[in-house]
């Protein structure tokens, strides 16, 4: 075997080694997502925000495309759910805080996996927002007024976030303690505009973003309001950059690296 191949030979078991050790990492990375949708026709002038933090094992979002439980690969520790939030606004105005609805009383039962990043959660049943409610000695008044006086459910599917009104009504009213009319239907948010936007870090925190652009800040998935995959940002509302390769263009690279060696080494018997 020439001094060339196995130059060769090694570059590209390095490269494997490498690719491979990136593939098999397992500590927690950090994922971050941000929903930002109004709720819809029946409650007009309110919109919403939710985000929510967990932490995942590295090599979950390195798998294929697909959904997985939060088993093997994503096999989940405790204290995985860092933080979820909820504000509740007027549609004319932005956030200016969240409600912390408590990270104890979550939990993840499966993520969805696309171009290495996890762009999906199901939390299946969920805490209820009842705390978005003040009183003023008399009644109950929820914030904003054009929350109607209504209880809310946040949850999270594969394919986005809910906001529920329970037993909603659609005209402001004064009562104590909130809506008691339990004939009344529950309201799911609609979808038009929803806004979806997660963030995959390979830290425990946002110090090292799975992938950046070329000003190195974060890039993370932009999803539109149905959980199909749009491309890439650096923000919930800023521009959509091309996507980065599917997990299989790594196979591909590596195949490739090889057939150099060979190729190389063909060359040299010939000669």
């Amino acid at each position: 075997m020439s001094n060339h191949f196995r130059t060769v030979l090694k570059q590209a078991l390095v490269a494997l080694g490498i690719a491979l050790g990136l593939l098999g990492a397992a500590h927690a990375g950090l994922v971050s997502g941000r929903w930002h949708p109004p709720f819809g026709s029946f409650l007009p002038n309110l919109s919403w925000s939710a985000s929510f933090d967990f932490l995942a094992p590295n090599a979950c979002s390195n798998q294929a495309d697909g959904d997985y439980g939060t088993t093997g690969n994503c096999a989940l520790g405790s204290g995985y759910v860092q933080q979820v939030r909820l504000q509740l606004y007027n549609t004319s105005t932005e956030p200016s805080g969240y409600f912390e609805l408590g990270s104890f009383a979550w939990n993840i039962g499966s993520v969805r996996v696309k171009n290495q990043q996890i762009i999906g959660i199901d939390t299946g049943l969920s805490p209820v927002a009842e705390l978005t409610y003040s009183f003023d000695g008399t009644n109950f008044f929820s914030n904003p007024s054009s929350a109607m006086g209504n209880t809310f459910d946040l949850s999270f599917g594969l394919s986005g976030a809910k906001l529920t009104c329970l037993h909603c009504v659609d005209t402001f009213f004064n009562q104590l303690p909130p809506p008691t009319d339990f004939n009344l239907p529950n309201i799911d948010s609609s979808t038009d505009g929803l806004v979806q936007f997660l963030i995959t870090y390979t830290s425990n925190d946002t110090s090292t973003p799975k992938f950046t652009d070329s000003n190195g800040d974060a890039l993370g998935a932009r999803l539109d309001g149905s959980g199909n995959y749009l491309g890439q940002s650096t923000a919930i509302n800023g521009p959509v950059v091309a996507s980065v390769p599917e997990p299989g263009a790594l196979t591909l690279t590596l195949t490739a690296l090889a057939g150099v060696g060979v190729a190389s080494l063909r060359r040299r018997r010939r000669a």
